[in-house]
């Protein structure tokens, strides 16, 4: 019971075995791994154990974790119990026998007063929770490592049920929602995760018809709050209130899922948090971004004009509010190509970052500027580090493993891969073309194939370009060259592959010539290992670097007197790995 509010608590076993371990050793940090050790001994568990147990108790002396009164986290080293225990004999007893807990072999049949405002809890000892059918509607403490049981019942459960659930230093609820099909069969389940301001964070839709689904639906579950566990606050939300924070993260995930409604329910929630707080520079950034994005899923002229337009105009509201803002003036910088401003413009690009490093406009916009100067290394860095603050972004997890595939990195690229499915990422076309890059690195025919008919399922437009794209497997140029004139657009990976040298020249130039940036980076290309898809590429890649052509469009523009000056030549420079890609340019004696 706790002597201020009154509320009474219920406390299993596991969580009063943690209380009591930190009672004993008396204020020292009590590592995770003595933890694991002492109370979970003989038993096979994960470390989302110990924080739900650790959450619990913050829940029960109503702590907070951000300034706590009762139990600290010593950041990577373990939990420390902050106020003197005082023990004092306990009376009470559950069913007639009295309440005792054994610890290593220790019974102990007491209660603790904790010095502070003095919070006395009657500890009901209790058995594991038994994972029966669940209710509609209830909250259920369980453990994290215990949610396939909850999978396997929903399939016989009402529609909806809730399970309560504790991770790190904030409380989420978990959703499970079963998908009926026409035999009124659940062979699919919804799983939404949502706040304790009640706003949704992730969803997914896992299939369940099998145990090992089953076991893969759980495991995912685990993975994305284990993300969401050692993810940072963006520092540019810190003086907002509780409410709009949620709100904010809200709008950012929608905006990331993308997708026409998710793109709305972005802008309305921005909308929202901008009749709050009318000055909140980053909610103009993002729903401006979010306008920009919801032109690509419109086919009427007038309404993607208008959306652009909707977009100019927010970045100047913004900009009327601010005009010092970094990220403003971030955003409102463009590259120069007839007066070449290439550090200039990374250095302001790098000043949004270190204001909000959660945006993730201007850390997309510097990483593709790494990428356009070959800077493959620091493109990857830049990324990793933005996840740190939006680590259930699927659009930056896919952009981070397209880098890691550039630079031909397959175990990194798996790993994104094993994070997006974990997501529940499996309709956008970058992630599933992320899926298709690996298999294609790994000269994995099958997959390959398997993976194109998933392509082509959920974007038919893929067609042509898989057309090119067997008929380069096997050989077959002509062919492969004659399909990609009748493409809408030339693509440049497809042309390089097809030996189309002045084609993609003409393409560079024409680019150039309007201020688009797009090719720079695809001209420095894709650092990948030779295999059966990629060796014609290489070859024909390095080819078109080292022609005359481009040597003068790299001085024209500036960027070989940046390299110069920077004394950073790109990535593929340097090293013997890179060996087969390195180019004329590139300074006769690489370091290595």
């Amino acid at each position: 019971m706790n002597t201020e509010s009154g509320d009474h608590h219920k406390v299993d076993a596991k969580t009063i075995a943690v209380l009591l371990l930190l009672v004993e050793k008396k204020g020292q940090v009590v590592s995770r791994d003595e933890f694991m050790r002492r109370v979970w001994s003989g038993s096979i568990t994960v470390e989302e154990s110990l924080t739900r147990c650790i959450s619990e108790l913050r829940k029960v002396f109503g702590d907070n974790p951000k300034s706590p009164h009762y139990i600290k986290t010593v950041h990577k080293k373990g939990y420390q119990l902050l106020v003197e225990p005082v023990s004092i004999e306990a009376e009470s007893d559950i069913d007639g026998t009295a309440g005792q807990f054994k610890l290593n072999g220790v019974s102990l049949a007491k209660t603790f007063a904790l010095v502070g405002p003095i919070v006395v809890f009657i500890f009901w000892l209790v058995s594991e929770h038994p994972f029966g059918k669940p209710k509609p509607s209830t909250s259920t403490p369980i453990e994290i490592e215990q949610i396939t049981p909850h999978l396997i019942a929903s399939a016989n459960a009402s529609p909806e049920f809730f399970v309560e659930e504790m991770s790190g230093q904030a409380e989420y609820k978990v959703a499970l929602n079963r998908i009926v099909n026409q035999d009124s069969h659940v062979k699919k389940i919804k799983i939404r995760v949502f706040d304790n301001h009640q706003n949704q964070i992730w969803e997914a839709e896992r299939d369940i018809t099998t145990e090992l689904e089953q076991v893969v639906a759980a495991n995912d579950l685990k993975k994305m709050f284990a993300l969401i566990d050692d993810s940072k606050s963006p520092p540019e939300t810190s003086e907002l209130s509780a409410t709009i924070q949620s709100q904010y993260k809200q709008a950012i995930y929608y905006m990331d899922k993308r997708g026409k409604d998710n793109l709305l329910k972005s802008i309305a929630l921005f909308d929202e948090i901008l009749n709050a707080n009318s000055e909140f520079v980053m909610a103009f950034v993002n729903q401006a971004v979010a306008y920009r994005t919801l032109a690509f899923y419109e086919t009427e002229t007038d309404q993607v004009s208008r959306f652009k337009m909707r977009h100019d105009l927010l970045l100047q509201q913004a900009k009327a509010i601010a005009p010092e803002h970094p990220v403003v003036v971030a955003l409102t910088t463009e590259i120069n190509f007839r007066e070449p401003n290439w550090l200039s413009y990374k250095e302001k690009l790098k000043d949004a970052i270190a204001f909000s490093p959660a945006c993730s406009i201007c850390v997309r916009r510097l990483a593709e500027h790494y990428l356009n100067l070959g800077y493959y290394n620091e493109a990857a860095a830049l990324v990793k580090t933005h996840l740190d603050y939006s680590p259930l972004s699927i659009s930056m997890h896919s952009f981070l493993g397209m880098i890691y595939s550039m630079q031909g990195r397959i175990e990194q690229v798996r790993y994104q891969v094993d994070v997006l499915n974990a997501l529940g990422s499996n309709k956008g076309f970058d992630a599933m073309g992320l899926k298709l890059q690996l298999a294609m690195m790994e000269n994995d025919r099958d997959t390959y194939l398997e993976q194109t008919q998933v392509m082509l399922d959920a974007h038919p437009a893929f067609a042509q370009r898989l057309r090119v794209m067997e008929a380069l497997y096997e050989n077959k140029i002509e062919e492969a060259q004659g399909l990609i004139k009748t493409m809408p657009f030339l693509d440049f990976n497809l042309a390089v592959s097809s030996g189309m040298t002045d084609e993609v020249i003409e393409r560079i130039r024409t680019n150039i010539a309007s201020g688009q940036l797009k090719d720079l980076g695809l001209t420095h290309g894709w650092l990948v290992p030779g295999d059966q898809f990629h060796n014609s590429y290489i070859k024909n890649l390095l080819e078109l670097k080292n022609t005359q052509e481009i040597s003068n469009i790299f001085t024209e523009i500036g960027l070989i007197d940046f390299w110069q000056a920077n004394e950073q030549w790109p990535d593929y420079c340097y090293g013997v790995r890179y060996q087969r890609h390195r180019p004329n340019y590139c300074p006769h004696t690489p370091g290595e």
